[in-house]
């Protein structure tokens, strides 16, 4: 559930209560108040559960093992250390480690964020780690 529908749910549930409680012994105010109320309310509880019990899984689009496209990758600077990450990703799978898992997007963002030295440096342990195992 997506932040403006959670503002606008605990809006509704918040003026439901209010119109409920201010309805006094008007039944006919008061019921539908309260029904608007707990079904705001519930829409709210529902969304909670699915964020905290049910966690979206995030897809890393794969890349092929191409090397003829690592040059473009160095040449869009921090802009191409995704797929260039992707690739070493792609490459490990396909050199005998078809069970390991790709690189995070929050793994991948930290890398955006590394010094071009940092990110070399990087590269390097990655490749040798691949040379190592093959």
């Amino acid at each position: 559930m997506n932040g403006p529908l959670t503002a606008a749910l605990c809006v509704v549930a918040a003026l439901a209560t209010v119109f409920a409680i201010t309805a006094g012994s008007n039944v006919a105010v008061a019921v539908p108040a309260d029904a608007v109320a707990i079904g705001a309310g519930a829409l709210l509880l529902l969304g909670m559960i699915e964020q905290t019990r049910w966690p979206r899984i995030r897809w890393v689009e794969m890349v092929p093992a191409d090397p003829m496209r690592v040059r473009p990758m160095f040449g869009a600077g921090t802009l191409g250390r995704p797929s260039l990450v992707r690739l070493l990703d792609s490459l490990q799978r396909t050199g005998g480690r078809p069970d390991a898992s790709p690189t995070s997007p929050e793994e991948i963002a930290r890398l955006q964020g590394l010094s071009r030295e940092q990110f070399r440096a990087y590269l390097d342990a990655r490749v040798s780690e691949l040379e190592r195992r093959t």
